[in-house]
């Protein structure tokens, strides 16, 4: 899906919001981990950390970052915006699409930008 655009050019508002240009961000910037998430295996879970990325793909492409908080079963709980507010819960293995991609930025050699974005409005 291309990007929206106004008079002739992409949305320079909402770009970064979109799920294509967050993942050829990440792919270009940041360390790719493994997608595989195993409940109770603590070796596979020392590999999903807090502030990790993950992308879903098709049909419902969604980004989210991995929380520090985690399930009885290691499991770690998702943060992202799915509906009116941002909200932190048990999303990682229950999103209607698969887990594409699992990001870890900055990447842990080579340069990287560093990326301010817009502090998003809390839901009351």
């Amino acid at each position: 899906m291309p990007p929206p655009r106004v008079d002739g050019n992409p949305e320079p508002n909402i770009d970064f919001r979109r799920v294509p240009n967050q993942e050829a961000f990440f792919k270009k910037y940041a360390d790719s981990l493994t997608t595989e998430l195993k409940p109770w295996d603590q070796e596979n879970l020392r590999k999903w950390q807090g502030g990790d990325i993950v992308v879903f793909g098709p049909p419902c492409d969604h980004v989210g970052v991995v929380s520090d908080k985690r399930r009885a079963d290691g499991v770690p709980l998702l943060i992202h915006n799915a509906g009116p507010c941002t909200r932190e819960d048990n999303s990682l293995l229950a999103w209607p699409s698969p887990l594409a991609y699992h990001f870890r930025y900055p990447a842990r050699q080579g340069d990287v930008p560093f990326v301010s974005l817009a502090k998003a409005g809390a839901c009351s």
